[in-house]
Parts: structure tokens; sequence; C-alpha cells
């Protein structure tokens, strides 16, 4: 049953969730005597497929189309300022919007979720993308970034698979697409901020960021400068295609979730710089088979490889102390680990689900047996690493 909803002449305002969840509701008509649209108003009218919003409105509330599936098409008034937070979460219906030319900002989430827009037109007039304003718009192609754009915030556009085209206006004083290298780059610290598929990293750039290319389809391999010093939270997470990465030795951190369930990443060459491998990095890369971790690092964060399951040999470094909680939890592939006496401290289940490994250690380490939970033996030997290689033929 469909239901156009009109609302009475003389109506100021549409109350906070007034029609919320109102799923008989296809379409609505607003008359001009209404100046704003609360927060949640038409939250969850799944079956809402068309509405148009007079001039007269100057404020709309966060989400107030939040979950509106089925919507197709919106007129957004030439009166608004700011597209608020959160408006139209996870309309997966729309396809196209036309953000009028009075936006100024773009806020947080503002078209989180849109998994069927395909198209959007930024204008002139906007100076702010708020964070994840467009996060999980699995169907933009393409991106242009215009001049007036002063401030794009952390996840703007992560988790944008489609994303294959990105480009940011030359007189943009904030931003640039250098060498058209298919990116956003903050131009004053030279970090890049939004990456696609085709995006080829400039070798002026000193920071991969936040998110810059969680969630891409079709990324297979990247090439990362030599300028890049560090890597920064989610940089990669959840590029399921990604097969391979060479991380240089400029590289001197390497953040949190940087390559998150990369499900297909089957070999990693890490930087010789890295003191750390922090928490989550390689959490849930179940191809990768192999990993050489440099003399350099000397703590290895929680849970940073759990579930690394085609993991089958492991020769942790005399430089590391400290084995973090989970680190290798849910390994189930592993079937040596050779630990140095160099490591004194590990953490609660560091080897939970390892059932099939054999722990070697030295005879003259200080770790215990219970420190290996979940392990299938323990074994002191003279020296670990010369007994994987001989029982495994690993490499060092």
């Amino acid at each position: 049953m469909s239901m156009t909803l009109i609302i009475p002449e003389g109506i100021t305002e549409i109350k906070d969730s007034e029609f919320y969840q109102r799923e008989d509701i296809t379409s609505v008509v607003i008359p001009d005597s209404v100046t704003k649209i609360d927060t949640y108003a038409f939250s969850e009218c799944k079956h809402l497929l068309e509405i148009t919003i007079p001039d007269s409105v100057t404020e709309i509330g966060y989400g107030a189309f939040d979950g509106c599936s089925e919507l197709k098409s919106i007129h957004i008034p030439c009166s608004l300022t700011k597209i608020a937070p959160g408006i139209f979460w996870e309309c997966t219906g729309l396809t196209s919007v036309t953000i009028p030319e009075s936006v100024n900002e773009i806020e947080n989430e503002a078209f989180k979720g849109c998994t069927g827009l395909t198209s959007i037109t930024i204008p002139e007039s906007v100076k702010k993308i708020g964070n994840a304003a467009f996060k999980g718009c699995t169907g933009l192609t393409s991106i242009t970034i215009p001049k007036s754009v002063k401030s794009i915030d952390r996840e703007a556009f992560s988790d944008c698979a489609g994303l294959a085209s990105i480009t940011v206006d030359a007189e943009n004083s904030c931003y640039d697409s250098r060498d058209n290298c298919n990116a956003i780059i903050d131009s004053w610290d030279d970090y890049l901020i939004c990456g696609c598929k085709t995006t080829i990293i400039p070798d002026t750039v000193t920071k991969i960021g936040d998110c810059a290319f969680a969630g891409r389809l079709g990324l297979t391999t990247v090439n990362i400068p030599n300028s890049v010093t560090e890597i920064g939270l989610f940089a990669f997470a959840d590029c399921t295609e990604l097969t391979e990465i060479t991380i240089p030795d400029s590289v001197t951190e390497l953040e949190r979730y940087a390559f998150f369930k990369c499900t297909q990443l089957a070999s990693v060459t890490l930087s010789n710089s890295l003191t750390e491998i922090s928490s989550y990095t390689f959490e849930g890369c179940t191809a990768l088979a192999s990993v050489n971790i440099p003399d350099s690092v000397t703590q290895i964060g929680w849970m940073a490889f759990k579930n690394c399951t085609k993991l089958t040999s492991l020769n942790i470094p005399t430089s590391v102390t400290e084995l973090w909680d989970d680190a290798f939890a849910g390994c189930t592939g592993l079937m040596a680990i050779a630990i140095p006496d160099s490591v004194t401290d590990i953490g609660e289940d560091t080897f939970l689900e390892c059932s099939n490994a054999t722990v070697l250690l030295s005879k003259d380490s200080k770790l215990q047996d219970d420190d290996f939970k979940g392990c299938k033996e323990v074994v002191r030997v003279d020296d670990p690493t010369e007994e994987l290689e001989k029982r495994f033929k690993t490499k060092k």
C-alpha cells in the first residue's frame, strides 16, 4: 500500500522523529510554510521514494532521512548552508545528488553508506567535507574536489570500493592531485589523504594518511616511494584484492590496522626501520604465508597477526623483547615458532589456538611453558633459529 503524505499549509516545523519508521509513506509534499525538518523526522521510512524540500526550509536535522533505503531522488533546497550529519545515511537507493551552491559544509556521515550513489557534484561553495561524509559509497567511481574546499576530515571517502578517478582543482590552495596522481594530497604536509585503485603515489608524499586506501577494490599492488615515513591508521584496511606490499626502509611508523583484513595479501616486505609492529596491523590477512620480521623491531602489538591462518613458521628476531596479547592468536597453520632469549614479556593468549605449533626456546630461556597455552608443545634447544631451519627448512 502506497501513501502520499501531504504536510498541511501553516506547519512550520516537522518535529523530531515525527514520521519515524512510517513504512506506508512513499512520497511527501512539504508546503512553503515549513522552515525546519528536525532530527530523524523521516528516518527509516523504508518505502519513501521521493521528496521535494522547498526553499523555505533552512534547517534539516541529524539523520532526517537516514535509512530511507528506497529513496531515489531528492531536491535539496538552495536555502541550506549545511548538509547535516547522517542526513542520508544508508539511503542505498540514491543514485545521484545535486548539492546547491548555497551549501558550504558537508557534515559528518552525511552520505555514509549510500551504496547506489554513482556520482556527486561538489559545488564551488563547499569549504569543508566532514568525517566519513561519503564513507561506504561503494558505487562512487569518481570525485572532483573544487578550489573552495579547505578541510577534508578523516575517512571522508573511506570504503568507496569503486573509486577510480580523483581530481583536485588546480587552484585549490590546500589540496592537490599533483602529477595527475589520482589522489588527494594535503599540500601543506604532503600527506596523501585519499587514493584509489589507479593512484600513483608521488615521490614527494611523506605520509599515507588514515583510511587513505581503505576498502578499495581493484587495488592489487602499491608502489610506496622512499619519501614516505609513515603509514596511517587503516591506511589499506579491507583492500581485499591487495596481494603484495613492499614497505620501504624510509617508513619508521606503521600504525594500527594498516593492513587489517587484506585477505589476499600473500607477500609482505617490512621496513628495516620499524621498531614496532603495531596492534592489529595484519589481523585477518588469511593469505599471508610467511613474514620476515626485521631486526629493528622490539615489540609486536596486540593481535598484530591474529587469524593469519596460512602462516606456517615464525622466527622472532633477537631485537624483540615483547609479544603483546593475542599477537598470533588463531594462526592455526603455524607449525613452528622460534623465540629468542631477548623476549622476556609475553602477553595473555599470545598464541591462543595455535594448536599445531611447536615452540622452540633456548635452554637458557626464562620463559615458562605456560606462556604458550594453546600450542602443541614447547621444546628447549641450543639454538631455536637453527633448529627452526633444520626442522622446517625455513630461512632466517
